[in-house]
């Protein structure tokens, strides 16, 4: 069965697409995991809207069946250092498993390359957790070369009531960056992010434990390419590929 797909660009007035946005990124994975994603913090939508006004920068597509008007999916693009990263590309489950994921792929590259000079954005870059094999074999397939893992690990929380050896104190601080998101700070330099101000996603495994106690966080994930031995909840892998050759592969 044939469905027509209606491309829409997202803009700052379309209050229901983004509540849809924001409710399929929060079921797209595994509870555990979710936790400690941006999509969960409640300055998400905020942070949504906002970047759909920077059309320079930011992309956000969705997708619509033609007859029906119900929601398909929508695909979340970002520049990077001249490239363009794919952020989100997720589809309503009614619609999974179906091929319309690599219809939609396309259809949000030949919007962004109609709409930019030829040879605008090189390469594209994306990550993808392993234990989506579906959509790892759709990247590979389209021949995207592999660039790398990173490693989720769970931390076991200490109670911080009962700790903690002050003797090794080092400064730690919480800011809110740009986006209004919560920054773990150390030496003047981001290391985490704070999430609901609950759970706490450090990119480094080099920290002092003691040192968050002025936190206090619920759940504790580290994201490192280094091999810890602690519980794992999934790897990310990095792509990345010529634009030019994801389009001939989808076409």
């Amino acid at each position: 069965m044939t469905i027509n797909i209606e491309l829409n660009e997202l803009y700052y007035t379309d209050t229901a697409v983004f509540f849809k946005i924001l409710e399929l990124l929060r079921n797209s994975y595994d509870p555990e995991l979710t936790q400690y994603l941006i999509y969960s913090d409640d300055n998400y939508l905020n942070y949504l809207k906002k970047i759909s006004l920077d059309k320079r920068n930011n992309w956000i597509f969705y997708f619509l069946e033609g007859e029906t008007g119900r929601f398909i999916g929508f695909t979340i693009f970002k520049k990077i250092n001249g490239n363009v990263f794919l952020n989100q590309l997720v589809l309503d489950k009614e619609f999974q498993k179906k091929g319309l994921g690599k219809e939609l792929f396309l259809l949000s590259l030949q919007r962004l390359e109609s709409s930019h000079p030829k040879g605008y954005f090189k390469y594209l870059e994306l990550e993808a957790f392993a234990s989506n094999l579906y959509i790892n074999r759709f990247y590979r397939e389209l021949e995207m070369d592999f660039c790398g893992t990173k490693n989720w690990y769970r931390l076991a929380v200490p109670d911080f009531n009962r700790t903690v050896d002050y003797h090794y104190q080092e400064y730690y601080d919480l800011i809110s960056d740009e986006h209004n998101f919560s920054q773990l700070i150390h030496n003047e330099l981001p290391i985490g992010t704070f999430i609901n101000n609950k759970y706490l996603r450090l990119n480094t495994e080099k920290f002092s434990l003691s040192a968050l106690k002025k936190i206090s966080p619920s759940g504790i994930c580290i994201t490192t390419r280094s091999e810890l031995d602690m519980p794992i909840m999934d790897k990310s892998i990095a792509y990345r590929s010529p634009l030019s050759r994801i389009l001939y592969n989808l076409t």
